[in-house]
């Protein structure tokens, strides 16, 4: 077996076995980053680690269930997501607190790194509630490695770059942690106060959104990563968001006619993003883990809940075998072939 190809074929076998021989049950420990198990309550990738983040954005809910309705998971619904994110991911983001305790609980049991979420929506006594939780559970718990203190609640008018700075500056002082919010990348361009307040840049970059075909997403995410990192030399920057629906509509409003999106689209773009992240060293949080059904309610586009690389009964999409290999088998071909001394053949 020699070339890319030889390659290519070993990773499709071994990762055929590793598939075949792994139970998917919640009470399985999961492989650490050196192979051995990881230990209940202790986290195996604290912040600063030289392991590049390859994370999962994480919204737990499941069919029946809704945060606007306040019908969040249970514990053990949340305890049976972690192998499955393990699986995919050295890490992963949400974006609530309240109510959301158990997420908190189980990413410690398995030591899975949280950048935990606080919601923010410009309501002063629910902001500050969310705050509260967000800086008790950091207080509280070790597998919490940053906060993410609101998601896009300065491109929805809710809040303004001061007051989120505010909050972070609070936080940080609370918790001694990296802090900072998620926000699209034209907004961390039109803001560099925000910038200079943040520990590091969360970018949200969905081409799907901003009409962009399937041909030219992944190229699209990376041009505009290349936009806030020139703006932002030498500081941190990650991809909190990024990622393609697999059905629905919901952009034909703004963009006119455009195909529907498919699992294949999905694995086409993530293919191509994966790949592009590993060779230049991108930390990122895919968008998303798992389907949300109550996300296509209340009259919002259909195709807001189908962005998993899971769906909403945990089965997996056809491109969920491609960060199973990005995780798990692409660290263990590299760390074979730095200890044998020997480089991949192209």
């Amino acid at each position: 077996m020699s070339g890319r190809l030889g390659w290519l074929r070993l990773g499709a076998v071994v990762l055929a076995l590793w598939l075949a021989g792994r139970s998917l049950r919640a009470d399985g420990p999961l492989p650490g980053p050196t192979g051995d198990p990881r230990v209940a309550g202790q986290v195996t990738q604290p912040a600063g680690s030289p392991e590049l983040l390859k994370g999962m954005a994480y919204g737990p809910f499941r069919e029946g269930e809704s945060p606007e309705l306040g019908i969040y998971p249970t514990l053990a619904e949340v305890q049976q997501d972690m192998p499955l994110l393990g699986l995919v991911a050295n890490g992963i983001r949400t974006y609530g607190c309240q109510n959301l305790e158990t997420v908190v609980t189980a990413t410690l049991e398995i030591g899975l790194p949280l950048a935990l979420g606080a919601w923010l929506s410009g309501d002063p006594e629910a902001d500050r509630a969310e705050i509260e939780c967000a800086v008790g559970a950091a207080q509280a718990s070790p597998s919490v490695t940053s906060l993410v203190i609101g998601s896009e609640s300065i491109l929805r008018g809710q809040l303004t770059p001061a007051q989120v700075c505010g909050y972070l500056q609070e936080v940080r002082d609370r918790t001694g942690l990296p802090v900072t919010t998620g926000e699209p990348w034209h907004v961390w361009d039109d803001f560099p106060d925000l910038a200079a307040c943040a520990d590091f840049l969360l970018i949200h970059i969905h081409p799907y959104w901003e009409c962009q075909t399937i041909e030219n997403a992944a190229a699209f995410v990376q041009e505009k990563y290349g936009v806030v990192s020139t703006l932002y030399p030498g500081r941190r920057v990650v991809i909190g968001e990024t990622g393609w629906p697999t059905e629905g509509t919901g952009r034909e409003s703004h963009c006119g006619p455009m195909p529907a999106p498919t699992p294949e689209q999905q694995v086409s773009f993530a293919s191509q993003f994966l790949s592009w992240a590993e060779q230049e060293r991108i930390e990122f949080y895919f968008f998303d883990a798992f389907d949300e059904p109550w996300k296509c309610e209340s009259g919002r586009p259909e195709v807001e809940c189908h962005w998993g690389i899971y769906d909403t009964g945990r089965a997996p999409k056809p491109a969920r075998t491609l960060f199973v290999a990005h995780r798990v088998l692409l660290p263990l071909a590299l760390r074979g072939h730095a200890a044998s001394g020997k480089q991949p053949v192209e």
